[in-house]
């Protein structure tokens, strides 16, 4: 990196800044990972062409093959002036909580892509940019479930209702727990299951409120949901009844103010007050 002029390898990442033109680039990289560390730097600045793009809506996710690696980069939307600040100042970025979080769920046992770098961009000292680098795993996303045949769709369900029970009692709640965020793949020793999108996660002692609204974004269609909540609910001995009745209120609960956000956002959009900024 010629043009980086701080470096620190510490215990647990290689840290760059970068200055260049009011900008301020830093990038984190894994110590596992430090010889790609000039794949990283170029990815960052826009060199590296993506092979595939598997979302390009708020956040844009892409997959990039170079030198004999697949990696998956998430560049985050830019935030608004208050999460400007609050990134500047008061919160670490998603992507620096992404990378930190893949590795505390790593020390816990539970599978998330291995992270390899998260990159921060400033502009005229404000954050303005967010990366997050990972490796590529070859698994599935849950949302795929309904086109399996019955027998293997029920292993599937009741592999992944485990799977959220020892998420639950480890206290890891994952902010946005939906099919697309969970991947699963076929093993020798039975079905694996990983999580993405990790930058809202808590890690606390989950209470059954917890637990139950932690299924409200699941994104199931109804009656696979209640299939999950009944081997979910059977291996905490907790009321079905109860359990999917409070699922039904925190989800309709949810779906209500979705839509009440959507209508102040296009309220907000079209508003002559709007503050239009260039940054």
């Amino acid at each position: 990196m010629s043009e980086c002029l701080q470096k620190h390898i510490g215990k647990y990442n290689l840290r760059a800044v970068i200055h260049q033109k009011g900008i301020v680039m830093k990038i984190v990289v894994h110590p596992r990972y430090r010889h790609l560390s000039d794949l990283t730097e170029n990815i960052v600045k826009g060199r590296i062409s993506a092979v595939h793009t598997f979302c390009d809506y708020r956040n844009v996710v892409q997959k990039i093959e170079e030198n004999g690696e697949t990696l998956v980069v998430k560049r985050y939307k830019r935030p608004t002036w208050c999460n400007m600040l609050a990134y500047t100042f008061f919160r670490k970025s998603k992507a620096r909580r992404s990378y930190e979080f893949a590795l505390k769920l790593q020390t816990m046992g539970i599978e998330t892509p291995d992270p390899v770098a998260y990159a921060e961009i400033r502009k005229n000292g404000l954050f303005h940019t967010g990366y997050f680098i990972s490796k590529y795993i070859d698994y599935l996303p849950l949302s795929i479930i309904d086109t399996y045949p019955e027998e293997k769709r029920r292993e599937i369900l009741d592999a992944f209702a485990r799977f959220t029970v020892s998420l639950h009692i480890m206290g890891v709640m994952h902010g946005d727990y939906s099919t697309s965020n969970i991947l699963f793949k076929k093993q020798p020793d039975g079905y694996h299951f990983a999580l993405i999108d990790i930058n809202r996660m808590r890690f606390k002692r989950m209470t059954k409120r917890d637990c139950i609204r932690n299924f409200r974004r699941l994104g199931l269609n109804l009656n696979t949901l209640l299939d999950v909540i009944c081997r979910y609910t059977r291996l905490r001995h907790w009321s079905e009844t109860w359990t999917f009745a409070s699922l039904l209120i925190y989800r309709n609960t949810m779906n209500a103010l979705g839509k009440g956000k959507s209508v102040l956002k296009k309220w907000w959009k079209n508003h002559p007050m709007k503050p239009h900024y260039r940054f």
